[in-house]
């Protein structure tokens, strides 16, 4: 299986009270090619939703969609997991939305501070 990667802008960020674990519903603009798609994603302790909005993420989309409690997640926000609080990967530029990342444009989510990893999607059906 490759994984599909891309830059998504942030339209909409709810909460997501039914979460196990503290988390938003954030739809993601992945350009024309893929529209618009929903994540779930463990970000309260360092983003409120007014934060992210507007703003780019890495996505992994080619996991397929996951239940997470009462909601269809059906892409994956990168991120780093700092002592269990998770800062989702952020170009430092702005790039065009939907673009594929390849290890050439992977280089945006390169900070030394952080180390980019995937947030883990709850395969058991649990919400994460």
């Amino acid at each position: 299986m490759s994984v599909d990667m891309r830059v998504g802008t942030v339209v909409e960020v709810l909460p997501f009270p039914e979460a196990r674990k503290p988390a938003y519903k954030v739809r993601v603009d992945l350009g024309p090619e893929l529209g618009h798609k929903w994540s779930s994603a463990q970000l309260t302790v360092h983003y409120q939703p007014e934060d992210l909005v507007g703003r780019q993420v890495l996505c992994v989309v080619s996991l397929g969609t996951r239940q997470i409690g009462p909601f269809l997640s059906e892409v994956l926000i990168t991120g780093a997991d700092a002592e269990g609080a998770w800062w989702c990967s952020l170009p430092r530029a702005p790039y065009p939305t939907g673009l594929a990342c390849t290890k050439r444009t992977l280089r945006f989510a390169h900070d030394a501070r952080l180390f980019i990893g995937i947030m883990a999607h709850n395969t058991t059906g649990g919400a994460s």
